[in-house]
C-alpha cells in the first residue's frame, strides 16, 4: 500500500454543531470499554476530533459523549455501544452455574 492509497482523515466545517449522545450500560466497566472504543473511532477517523467522554449515573454506567461535527454521529456511536451489550457477561467472569444456564439456552 502506498501513501496515495490511504484515505485522508475526515474534517468538519469551521462552524460545526455540538451534539450529545448517551447510552446506559449494566456497569461502569462496560461503559468505559465502549467509551474507549468510541474514542478510538473518532481518533482514527478525524484529523482533529472534538469529543468529550464522561460517565454518569449511580454506578457511573451511563456513557455521555459530547462531540462537534457537521452532522449527528449517534447511529455510529449506538452501533459501537450495542456491540458491547454482552460484554457484561464474559465467560471468564461467570460462575459455573451461570455458564450452565447460558449453554442450556
Amino acid at each position: 500500500m502506498t501513501n496515495t492509497d490511504l484515505k485522508p482523515f475526515k474534517t468538519f466545517s469551521d462552524k460545526p454543531k455540538s451534539f450529545l449522545f448517551t447510552y446506559t450500560f449494566k456497569d461502569f466497566d462496560t461503559a468505559q470499554v465502549a467509551g474507549h472504543a468510541v474514542m478510538g473511532y473518532m481518533t482514527g477517523t478525524y484529523e482533529q476530533p472534538v469529543i468529550e467522554v464522561t460517565y454518569q449515573g449511580d454506578g457511573f454506567n451511563r456513557l455521555v459523549i459530547g462531540y462537534a461535527e457537521d452532522k449527528k454521529l449517534n447511529y455510529i456511536f449506538k452501533r459501537i455501544c450495542d456491540s458491547f451489550k454482552g460484554y457484561y457477561h464474559q465467560p471468564e467472569d461467570m460462575t459455573d452455574e451461570e455458564l450452565d444456564t447460558l449453554f442450556q439456552e
